[in-house]
């Protein structure tokens, strides 16, 4: 049986993520089963319109949606009815990143009232045969004080309609099995006229590491990756921030010096874990972004090494083994290779290091004292320092004990000479006390006597004046921009000011290109994340339509990374469509009722409202 095609159009598309995922999701009912086309677009972006055409296939409008006709509405849906609208106007005047008094400006009141009028003027438009489905996504926080009276004014001109209405938070990286943590809101509205069939939850699929999609990309600055896989040129001391930063923490982490104590947000200077999936992705073009994770704990530091021109820094060749690549390189940090040489620098001569067998005759007996010596001072195999000592050696008699036979040795290591554990040591008559003794600054001393070394009863003294007895200048710093003390012939430190704060060692306002390899203390690179991981992170393809690498329009990474984080996922778009898309068959084969596996989507429960809500919404319209 031929597949069912159901359509979809995108207001607010932006560059095409739900779209994308909508395209390619596939849905089936009883043995039938169903797919979506993508009529189009509106967006005020022209680069975002770009996009979707370059993603998609299908033209994208651009304009304002505000003061659009329905006619040109339409005409942006190819001059169709769409049975889904799926909608994602502008949420940055309910973001948590604004305050209360910049989101109750003018401008960002005017943005959220998009949400209101992006559905008003859809329904206004496909009148004569309305949507079966309209979707409306945003941030979580549409629901706080912000926006809960436009999300109550949408549910109330929606069910004006003959919608069923019910949202509610989803992760989306639990929806289409992505390597980031995604939070999102979703609005549903049914037409229950011409969609009895209830829609149920997709199922949750695990959320996977970020290193699951960044280990198959090439390393960044590598052309392969296309314009959008530069490394970010960062200022020294954020290379140095990133590389304290444990794994997995943020800011937090930082020694005090080093923290931006005006911007203490989580996940500024957020380092995500390589086995771990990231947090949301967002349109924030910097690391220190305050609204997201944008650098990555890479475990590839091996490779990152041994990318040019780092190949072959400090290599040492085997012996046996065949030599690199001979370069033009002068220095082992220049890719010059060095060798495991096992020659010792020169032959040594004959009997140098000779050990003599102890049931052999010696060699010849030079004048050289030493074993190694060019000569040949041999050493001998002594077998008798492995037999037992001769009774009696190294004896040590108890106090209470008789002593064995004295003999006529004179050590205690030889026949029967012995030592005696004497227990009087510590009553003697004060011979042995104040040895290596220390008086405290306080107290009265022990008596004085003759003794000028501290092992032998000359005592010392805590003195707690030492602090005061350096010379001034001792372990100084120069600053840089001072003029140094006295020179001195002492090239210690301690004896005066003999070190210097240079400020050209690392200047860290720079911005190093290339970017230095910074290996942590955990063994990888902590390096921000470029567009192109941005992207594939958020389940953009790698590559589009027309075979080339991912690329968007426009020649801002900044602008690219706003498009990239403000897009729905295209893996939760297919979700998405794959969890409608049965509904709809099921109702164009003639059901009412069906059962499902998982519960009836979304989590929440329906939206209330009252004709208060529905008269602020235009429900005359």
């Amino acid at each position: 049986m031929k597949p069912f095609l159901f359509t979809a159009h995108f207001p607010f598309g932006g560059s095409g993520g739900m779209a994308i995922g909508m395209q390619e999701s596939l849905g089936d009912f009883a043995g039938v089963s169903g797919e979506l086309e993508v009529l189009g677009s509106i967006d005020n972006d022209p680069l975002a319109c770009q996009d979707f055409e370059a993603f998609t296939g299908v033209r994208a409008t651009c304009g304002d949606l505000r003061i659009m006709t329905p006619e040109q509405i339409r005409t942006s849906a190819q001059g169709r009815y769409p049975d889904i609208i799926a909608l994602s106007p502008p949420c940055k005047g309910l973001s948590g990143l604004l305050s209360e008094k910049q989101a109750s400006s003018k401008k960002y009141r005017a943005m959220n009232r998009l949400v209101i009028i992006g559905v008003k003027r859809c329904l206004q438009a496909f009148k004569e045969q309305l949507p079966k489905f309209v979707l409306l996504e945003n941030v979580p926080r549409i629901t706080s004080k912000r926006g809960e009276k436009l999300l109550k004014a949408v549910s109330g001109l929606l069910k004006h309609w003959g919608y069923a209405v019910t949202g509610g938070t989803h992760d989306c990286g639990e929806l289409g099995g992505l390597a980031q943590h995604r939070r999102r809101y979703l609005l549903i509205a049914r037409h229950q006229e011409q969609v009895p069939v209830f829609v149920y939850q997709p199922p949750k699929r695990p959320v996977r590491p970020v290193r699951d999609v960044l280990e198959f990309l090439p390393l960044p600055d590598d052309k392969r990756g296309g314009p959008h896989h530069r490394m970010p040129r960062l200022k020294w001391i954020t290379w140095l921030r990133l590389a304290l930063i444990r794994a997995g923490g943020d800011w937090r982490d930082l020694p005090s010096e080093l923290r931006i104590v005006s911007k203490s947000r989580p996940n500024l200077y957020g380092v995500a874990e390589w086995n771990q999936p990231t947090s949301t992705v967002t349109g924030s073009a910097s690391v220190s972004g305050s609204n997201g994770v944008a650098a990555v704990a890479d475990e590839r530091a091996k490779d990152l090494a041994g990318r040019t021109p780092f190949n072959n820094v400090y290599r040492v060749t085997r012996w046996d083994e065949t030599a690199g690549a001979v370069t033009a390189g002068g220095s082992p940090s220049s890719s010059g290779v060095s060798v495991a040489d096992p020659r010792l620098g020169h032959t040594p001569r004959a009997g140098a290091l000779y050990l003599v067998p102890w049931d052999e005759p010696a060699p010849t007996v030079t004048t050289s004292e030493r074993v190694n010596h060019a000569g040949g001072a041999a050493a001998t195999c002594d077998p008798r320092l492995a037999h037992a000592p001769r009774r009696g050696a190294w004896r040590i008699v108890r106090m209470e004990e008789p002593a064995p036979t004295v003999t006529g040795a004179d050590g205690v290591g030889r026949s029967q000479a012995f030592g005696v554990a004497d227990t009087r040591l510590s009553e003697s008559s004060n011979r042995h006390q104040s040895k290596m003794r220390v008086e405290d600054f306080g107290e009265p001393a022990h008596t004085v006597t003759g003794s000028d070394r501290v092992g032998s009863g000359a005592p010392s003294v805590a003195d707690p004046r030492l602090s005061c007895s350096p010379r001034s200048g001792t372990l100084g710093i120069i600053p840089w921009e001072s003029p140094a003390g006295t020179i001195c012939g002492s090239a210690d430190v301690h004896q005066g000011s003999a070190a210097v704060a240079d400020e050209r060692v690392i200047d860290l306002a720079a911005r190093p290109d290339p970017w230095p390899l910074i290996i942590a203390l955990d063994g990888t690179v902590h390096r921000p994340l470029t567009t192109l991981e941005l992207a594939m992170l958020q389940d953009f393809p790698f590559s589009m339509r027309d075979g080339s690498v991912f690329h968007l329009a426009g020649k801002s990474d900044s602008k690219a990374r706003e498009r990239i984080g403000n897009a729905v996922p295209p893996g939760a778009g297919r979700a998405i469509g794959e969890a409608i898309l049965p509904s709809l068959i099921a109702s164009a084969e003639g059901y009412t009722f069906t059962l499902g596996s998982t519960p009836i989507w979304v989590d929440g429960t329906e939206i209330a409202w009252t004709p208060v809500h529905l008269m602020a919404a235009g429900g005359h319209c």
